[in-house]
């Protein structure tokens, strides 16, 4: 932006900069859950997504910043501290938005189990009017193999 002299203030302020570094990889992985999205296996990616959050916000609090990699760069070339401790903050309210809106995901585990894996759900747990069904379908050898 120099070369071509166009000023842009936010690339002088360190924090931004910071705050810059650190969102580039959470939009990153946010666009990464998004494809996975549209998949088959959205509990999965949900469930996927939610233990990384809680990975990486107890990395921030111990300053590891190893699953983001420009931010010890940046955090070397700033004269701020790198604010791990709010960082760490903002992953735990992306964390607590996930489970909030994800949330029927874990009171619906059985009923979603039954549909990704109907061969390895036990029919005396299903629901009433699946067992026969289920029964039917889990000896059917050439479902089976499939």
């Amino acid at each position: 932006m120099e070369s071509k002299q166009k000023v842009i203030p936010e690339l002088e302020e360190e924090k931004w900069l910071s705050d810059l570094a650190f969102m580039r990889y959470v939009t990153e992985h946010l666009n990464a859950l998004n494809v996975k999205f549209q998949g088959p296996e959205m509990r999965d990616s949900v469930k996927e997504f939610q233990m990384k959050l809680c990975l990486w916000e107890g990395q921030r609090h111990q300053g590891n910043l190893s699953h983001f990699p420009t931010c010890p760069s940046v955090s070397d070339t700033v004269t701020i501290p790198f604010p791990t401790k709010l960082y760490a903050d903002k992953l735990n309210t992306l964390k607590a938005g996930f489970s909030r809106r994800f949330s029927n995901f874990e009171s619906q585990k059985s009923n979603l189990n039954l549909f990704a894996n109907p061969f390895a759900i036990d029919v005396g747990t299903a629901p009433v009017h699946l067992q026969l069904d289920l029964i039917e379908l889990q000896c059917n050898g050439a479902l089976k193999t499939q």
